[in-house]
């Protein structure tokens, strides 16, 4: 593993020393490659503004722009001020947090940054053929993608008990433990809840193919409830194909159900 801090160099034909330069961008860096953002993380971009003498720009008094759009559409979806972290060694730097990308698309952009000094824009360069735009990849792959729980609010009455969808119980990543966590809505419930798992291909319409499950921490399959109102945790580990939930209720009823692999 290593831990670095990468800069970006980038160039300013400023008027500070425009007898010394060139008129062409002929000193800049031979290459700028793509810089990746990471989703999940805050991502700090350091920077070096230069000349094209490979001089460091003074930018005291001076304030960075930096902006990132979108490489198709040109559509802007970062708008950021840099904080300049040595003035008199030209080095500036911004941090992307994670709410600015967590909305973001995976995918290359491309960045522009220019300075304004008493009102007056310049813009900075790349690379070696006056192109003033950066390129930067988002990619989502430093942290897990968060996935939603699977959700119902719909119960079946077949004349004994109310019986909830069926939840897919992810038995195909074969996992030695198979943890699922239950999240039960009660309104006024007065009643008994159960839970069930299926080891069919697809959810079984025959009652005998479901089984119960005794949630962890609880001796018996069958839970009584007793007028609760609130959400109620449940925790199972059982290697099944489905779950779902069935309850006989004598007074309020469950609104919702919730379900984590």
């Amino acid at each position: 593993m290593y831990q670095y801090s990468r800069d970006i160099e980038i160039v300013c034909l400023d008027g500070d020393n425009t007898n010394n330069m060139n008129n062409y961008l002929g000193n800049t860096p031979m290459y700028d490659g793509t810089h990746k953002l990471h989703k999940g993380i805050d991502n700090t971009l350091r920077f070096k503004i230069k000349d094209t003498d490979r001089k460091p720009i003074d930018l005291t008094n001076k304030t960075i722009i930096w902006k990132m759009y979108d490489r198709d559409s040109r559509e802007n979806v970062l708008f950021k001020y840099l904080t300049v972290t040595n003035a008199t060694k030209g080095m500036a730097s911004l941090i992307v947090h994670t709410a600015d990308t967590i909305m973001l698309p995976q995918g290359f952009y491309q960045f522009a940054m220019y300075t304004v000094e008493n009102g007056v824009e310049q813009i900075l360069y790349t690379d070696t053929y006056d192109n003033a735009k950066g390129h930067v990849e988002v990619v989502d792959d430093v942290y897990p993608e968060f996935e939603e729980s699977q959700s119902t609010e719909t119960f079946f009455d077949d004349g004994t008990y109310f019986i909830s969808t069926a939840f897919n119980g992810s038995a195909s990543t074969s996992k030695s433990k198979s943890i699922h966590t239950l999240a039960i809505y009660y309104d006024g419930f007065t009643g008994t809840v159960e839970v069930q798992g299926d080891l069919s291909e697809q959810p079984s319409s025959s009652h005998d193919d479901w089984f119960l499950i005794s949630p962890k921490l609880f001796s018996n399959p069958t839970i009584t409830v007793n007028n609760e109102s609130g959400v109620q945790a449940l925790v199972l580990e059982s290697n099944v194909n489905w779950i779902r939930i069935r309850y006989q209720a004598t007074a309020g009823t469950i609104k919702k159900v919730l379900l984590r692999n």
